[in-house]
């Protein structure tokens, strides 16, 4: 797959006055207009090579079709001064084709900041409703069922196509009102019509790596245990980073209140890019030399995973039907195998996690999808 960070490619560019909002933005859609309005950039971009790709505030705000009632200010989308309502509409951009597609966000709130993340998708016959991907506070976080038109059908954090032909554009609408939010970028990820799993064991791209990440288990904390893999995994990618938060604490602060579930792609990453010293999105992958330059870049992945049987990953302690997700820090070769080092946080010690699968199995349970979290821009990593 290829991987690129910043769209580059710019065709048309032009200034425009921000417009006035075509629908409103909040949960009843019932808000009045935002009557400050702040001058930005419309761009029409093509990216047709892309499927994953982190759009910073600097370029958002450049490339914006609306950005009411806010600025730019040190890098970061922020309110006008004064104003407690705003609204960022990007353009549509055009992107390679997809069948799937999921969004981040990093975006730092507070207490009192209410965030609304939509995302319209499309191709040349037309765009999709903007579907609302999240409800986004500090203490509640929903995303929304039942939304569906004639070019995609949302499933928690995924929009899955539903045109005759691939999908191939996308814009974001983000709402925001009350408290002291700040933009510091947007992420999509999207899979190719042609993608296919597994990712083939290409021993010839391997090295030995490892890296240090503190191990946590879930199986022991009451009444959610068997349900926080993907929080206890991102909380050991966080200690990592500096931030030391429990398996609990975390998994309430991602807990999508909708489905009623700990494992929203989108809330885990989303949750760890508000931190003001992190970068995070959610990232499709089908090449195995994009998770080696990671780990090279000490940089490890929670991979989602999913089992029929216990004899599908040898050394897991159960199977994972419904999916699984850990935490992937190195590779090693043993009498001729390599193994993924792993931190698996389906146990019910710390000291039981960090263990090794033979990495051709785990490849095969593995979904594509990872969460990536880095103290480093995401487009130095490059």
């Amino acid at each position: 797959m290829t991987r690129t960070f910043l769209i580059i490619a710019l065709l048309t560019v032009f200034l425009a006055g921000c417009t006035t909002p075509s629908d409103n933005d909040t949960p009843d859609d019932t808000e009045e207009p935002i009557m400050n309005q702040t001058d930005c950039t419309t761009t029409t971009i093509d990216a047709s090579s892309m499927h994953t790709a982190t759009l910073d505030a600097v370029f958002l705000f450049q490339h914006a079709t609306l950005c009411e009632g806010l600025d730019l200010v040190d890098g970061r989308i922020v309110f006008e001064e004064g104003v407690t309502e705003g609204r960022l509409e990007t353009d549509v951009f055009t992107v390679a084709p997809f069948r799937e597609l999921v969004p981040s966000w990093n975006i730092a709130i507070d207490q009192d900041a209410k965030i609304r993340v939509r995302v319209q998708v499309g191709n040349d016959t037309g765009m999709s409703d903007p579907f609302l991907m999240a409800y986004w506070t500090a203490s509640y976080k929903t995303s929304l069922a039942n939304q569906e038109d004639d070019f995609g059908k949302v499933y928690i954090d995924t929009i899955v196509n539903r045109a005759d032909d691939p999908l191939t554009k996308i814009k974001f609408i983000v709402g925001f009102d009350s408290g002291q939010p700040e933009i510091k970028s947007l992420s999509f990820t999207t899979v190719a019509p042609e993608s296919t799993l597994p990712i083939a064991l290409d021993e010839e791209q391997l090295k030995p790596l490892s890296i240090v990440v503190p191990a946590k288990q879930q199986l022991s904390v009451p009444a959610i245990g068997n349900a926080i893999c993907s929080p206890t995994s991102l909380a050991m990618v966080l200690a990592m980073f500096g931030t030391d938060q429990d398996a609990a604490t975390v998994a309430g602060l991602v807990y999508d209140e909708g489905p009623g579930i700990y494992g929203n792609w989108s809330f885990n990453v989303s949750y760890a890019g508000g931190l003001n010293v992190l970068s995070s999105r959610v990232e499709y992958i089908d090449d195995l030399a994009v998770v080696v330059s990671y780990l090279e870049q000490g940089v490890p992945i929670v991979l989602s995973i999913r089992t029929t049987d216990i004899s599908q990953l040898d050394g897991t302690i159960m199977a994972y039907p419904a999916g699984h997700l850990l935490v992937l820090r190195g590779l090693e070769q043993v009498d001729g195998t390599w193994f993924a080092l792993v931190n698996d946080p389906a146990e019910y010690t710390d000291e039981a996690v960090p263990r090794s699968y033979p990495l051709e199995q785990l490849l095969s349970a593995w979904r594509g999808y990872a969460y990536v979290v880095t103290d480093q821009s995401l487009s130095d990593l490059g």
